[in-house]
């Protein structure tokens, strides 16, 4: 019997005890009354240990799904510079920030971090931590890059499309 069944069940077997509450009897009426609200309290009792369990039940699926996705994920790391782990693309290619060690090692947790102030340092979301050195690895395995990496490139892109036209 599953748990909302067993809700179900309690609750019934609730409304049948009400109505027993109502039926008159010629003998001992205290006792009989009396026995049947002890047995009203029990199954309340019950009900509501049932409903306990019910949301028991439902975090521990949640941490079941969560860790099952963090093993997933942590299928699909693999060393990059540094000695951090990083997720990967469809090729199985670093991609981005390295995931913070200290969640991936002290709560099971896979939470890439995110870039933090400037160029070469790392912050976890999570944890607040901060990583130094680090590289960012650009999508499909184009390499790794830093921002100030970045940025010279980009402007070395527009300096290079700027000289299309002749200045003599």
């Amino acid at each position: 019997m599953d748990i909302v069944s067993g809700i179900g069940a309690v609750t019934s077997a609730l409304g049948i005890a009400k109505t027993l509450r109502g039926i008159e009897k010629t003998y001992d009426e205290a006792t009989y009354k009396a026995q049947v609200a002890d047995l009203i309290n029990a199954l309340t009792d019950a009900k509501l240990a049932m409903a306990d369990a019910k949301e028991s039940l439902a975090e521990k699926d949640k941490e079941i799904e969560r860790l099952r996705a963090s093993f997933e994920s942590k299928a699909r790391l693999v060393p990059g510079d540094g000695g951090y782990s990083y997720l990967t693309d469809e090729n199985a290619n670093p991609v981005g920030y390295p995931v913070c060690p200290k969640c991936e090692q002290v709560n099971g947790r896979i939470i890439q971090t995110k870039e933090h102030e400037n160029s070469g340092k790392a912050r976890c979301p999570a944890c607040s931590e901060v990583y130094t050195p680090v590289v960012c690895y650009l999508p499909q395995g184009g390499g790794f890059v830093t921002k100030q990496h970045k940025e010279s490139a980009d402007w070395n892109a527009a300096m290079s499309r700027s000289r299309t036209t002749s200045y003599f």
